[in-house]
């Protein structure tokens, strides 16, 4: 099965491989496995792209599920680790996964300018 193939089908958060359900149904936005300070920090990366790719197609099913994955994955979820600085060990994962985030929000601001600053302006 390619990725492509396997990541049709995401429509909410709960559909994500990122996130879970706690033992009272309340929804982990960011529930990856524990720090292990032996990772390597390029895989982390290449795992946190991937977690992208399936807010991308998520976003493409229900944009407001997307919106929601990325602002309580970085922003609410405690278990986001912000990391200490860089190294080839550790956290790479959400570095991966909020380069991502950053590089689409740019292109998405050149490629839409006009609609963006409307967006900015009026919330």
């Amino acid at each position: 099965m390619s990725t492509t193939d396997q990541l049709k089908g995401i429509e909410t958060r709960d559909d994500l491989s990122f996130t879970r359900r706690d033992a009272d149904g309340c929804l982990l936005n960011w529930a990856v496995p524990p720090l292990d300070p032996q990772e390597n920090w390029a895989a982390g990366i290449e795992t946190g792209k991937g977690f992208f790719r399936e807010v991308v197609e998520l976003a493409r099913n229900n944009p407001d599920e997307a919106m929601q994955a990325i602002y309580t994955a970085l922003a609410v979820s405690p278990e986001f680790e912000h990391g200490t600085g860089f190294s080839n060990r550790g956290r790479g994962i959400e570095y991966g996964f909020a380069q991502s985030i950053a590089k689409a929000v740019v292109y998405g601001i050149r490629s839409k300018a006009a609609k963006f600053a409307k967006v900015v302006d009026h919330g």
